[in-house]
């Protein structure tokens, strides 16, 4: 094996790869697995529950000679990364070590044979469909903050894809919020699948085509680009009904307000909140205020007027500040629309000019 390639092309991938390669120690999955030939450079690397595949099509890509060779993925990472961006770097194998030059700089890195690389292998997908690749992109992100990380309802862990009739659903929940994203145009079978947080951020940005691929297998989710390919192993269990969850109350009360202006009003009196419960409350009347749920045990409080226009019955409602301003942060409109089902019921949170863009708030009690 021997190829040189630019420094700032070969640290972005080994950068990718570094991410989903294992860090425990003594592992073959800490190894990222090189193979060059003809005009391309494939790095794969995997951590038991994600494989990355990368290919690499470069005019700065030259090759002298082909080959495998597996090496520890985050050194090789960080020694490409430090080198200049606007150099080439020399890969070789000499003596079963890799030896990486740029410059005057000289590092040898121990190999490992490319038999013990465990890989992923799939069969015959059970499902398969297209999808605009920055609409999944942006609706995923816009949800994925309502994702569960440690919750014993393990499908809760993760986003769930949902393919009916043309429209890929995006549900993710914690069991406090909920956001739903719908895309439009989706080609393919219908189809469920349970994307683990820890993959989402991958899953969502690993294609930078126009549209993205995704490839469902009994436990496993695959997006396919000509750039390669990124698996992830899927969670098990039966989603919640989202679709119940989504439907607003008959008789509702509703508040309409400058969403910049509301979470910075948010924050500013989260800062008195309970430490513990991070608790805030509306008061809605003739004038809409939030205030502290209750003060601290130092006597501390906050209140703010807040401006919107409100159509219902007086009422208070408590909530976490925290998951309040998560889904205000996400949210890119300017206005949106709140709509409140009491002061124990669901609360709905969606864009005033995305219909496709929904957010259900469970309250606190005050």
């Amino acid at each position: 094996m021997k190829f040189s390639i630019n420094a700032s092309v070969f640290a972005s991938v080994l950068k990718q790869c570094a991410r989903v390669a294992s860090r425990k120690g003594g592992t073959a999955e800490t190894h990222v697995l090189i193979g060059v030939e003809a005009n391309e450079l494939t790095l794969i690397a995997q951590n038991g529950s994600q494989q990355i595949i990368r290919r690499v099509r470069t005019s700065s890509l030259v090759v002298e000679a082909q080959g495998h060779i597996c090496a520890a993925a985050q050194k090789m990472e960080q020694i490409v990364s430090a080198m200049p961006g606007d150099r080439d770097v020399k890969v070789s194998l000499s003596d079963e070590k890799l030896v990486i030059t740029c410059a005057r700089s000289r590092f040898s890195l121990a190999t490992m044979n490319v038999d013990s690389f465990p890989l992923i292998k799939v069969s015959t997908p059970v499902a398969e469909f297209k999808v605009n690749a920055a609409n999944l992109r942006d609706s995923g992100k816009s949800v994925a903050v309502c994702c569960a990380r440690e919750d014993v309802r393990q499908y809760l862990n993760g986003m769930l894809l949902d393919v009916r009739e043309g429209t890929l659903y995006l549900a993710a929940s914690d069991g406090h919020r909920m956001g739903v994203c719908r895309i439009e145009g989706v080609t393919g079978s219908d189809s469920q699948a349970i994307i683990p947080v820890a993959s989402v951020d991958d899953f969502l940005t690993f294609t930078t085509e126009s549209e993205a691929c995704i490839r469902l297998y009994p436990n496993l989710a695959v997006v396919v680009s000509d750039a390669g390919e990124f698996y992830t192993k899927l969670l098990e269990g039966k989603y919640p009904d989202y679709q119940r969850l989504l439907k607003k109350p008959s008789s509702p009360s509703t508040l309409k307000a400058n969403r910049p202006a509301l979470l910075a009003s948010a924050q500013r009196v989260a800062l008195m909140a309970d430490q513990r419960s991070f608790g805030i409350k509306f008061n809605l009347g003739r004038e809409i205020t939030l205030t502290t749920a209750a003060s601290d045990i130092e006597g501390n409080a906050a209140s703010e007027v807040i401006e919107g226009q409100y159509i219902g019955s007086d009422m208070e409602v408590g909530f976490s500040a925290r998951y309040l301003t998560d889904i205000l942060k996400t949210v890119t409109a300017e206005e949106v629309e709140i709509v409140f089902d009491g002061a124990t019921g669901g609360t709905h949170l969606s864009p005033t000019d995305c219909a496709q863009q929904s957010f259900v708030l469970m309250p606190m009690r005050i």
